[in-house]
C-alpha cells in the first residue's frame, strides 16, 4: 500500500522493516526523510524495506535579498514588468511575476532617464529580489552595477553589444541604444 507521508513521519518499526531509501532510523523506528509516497518493498535476500520515493519536485521560491534573471515584458513610464525565469542560478519550471519602480533602477533617479531608456521588452535582465509586492509580484531593483540588462536585441533581433554602462550598439548598423546595463552583460553568441 502506498501512503503519502511528511518528513519525519513514522512508517515502520526496524524489528519489522529494513530502512531503506528517503528514510531514517529514530529511537528504533524508520520515519520518512521527505515528502513522498511510502512504498514497502522486498529486497535481493527476501526482506521487506520501507522506502520513501519522492512525488514532488519542489519550485524554488525566490527571496529577499536574492538574485534572479527575468526577462522585461512591459514598460511604462514609471514600471518595468517581468517574468522571473531563474532564481539562484535554477531555472524555474513556473515564472514568477516581478516589477521594478522607476526609483529602484538607478541609485540616483533620473541617472539614465525614462524607464524606456533603461529597459525594452524582451530584454533579459539581472536584478535583486527587494520584497514581495501587491498581487504576488516581486518587487526587484537593478541598484548597482552588476544588476540591469545582460540580453538585449535590436527593433531588427540582432544581439546587442555593450559600450558603456548606459549604451549598447547593434554591430551590423552601428546603431546605438541606450539601456541600463550589467556589468555581467552575456554575449550568447
Amino acid at each position: 500500500m502506498d501512503d503519502i507521508v511528511l518528513p519525519g513521519d513514522y512508517l515502520g518499526k526496524t524489528s519489522e522493516y529494513i530502512c531503506g531509501e528517503n528514510a531514517y532510523i529514530k529511537n528504533n523506528e524508520i520515519r520518512s526523510g521527505i515528502l513522498g509516497k511510502k512504498k514497502i518493498v522486498t529486497n535481493n535476500d527476501n526482506q521487506r524495506m520501507i522506502t520513501v520515493d519522492n512525488i514532488k519536485s519542489f519550485q524554488l521560491l525566490p527571496q529577499v535579498g536574492d538574485v534572479v534573471i527575468c526577462k522585461v515584458f512591459r514598460v511604462t513610464f514609471n514600471i518595468v514588468y517581468c517574468n522571473i525565469l531563474i532564481v539562484k542560478d535554477k531555472p524555474l519550471k513556473n515564472s514568477f511575476k516581478g516589477f521594478i519602480n522607476k526609483s529602484d533602477i538607478h541609485i540616483h533617479e533620473g541617472e539614465l532617464g525614462d524607464n524606456f531608456d533603461c529597459f525594452k521588452q524582451g530584454d533579459i535582465i539581472k536584478a535583486k529580489v527587494l520584497s514581495i509586492g501587491q498581487h504576488y509580484a516581486y518587487k526587484l531593483s537593478t541598484v548597482g552595477t552588476d544588476l540591469g540588462v545582460i540580453i538585449a536585441f535590436s527593433e531588427k533581433g540582432e544581439i546587442l553589444k555593450p559600450v558603456a554602462w548606459n549604451l549598447m550598439v547593434s554591430l551590423s548598423d552601428m546603431n546605438f541604444e541606450q539601456r541600463k546595463v550589467s556589468n555581467d552583460f552575456v554575449n550568447p553568441i
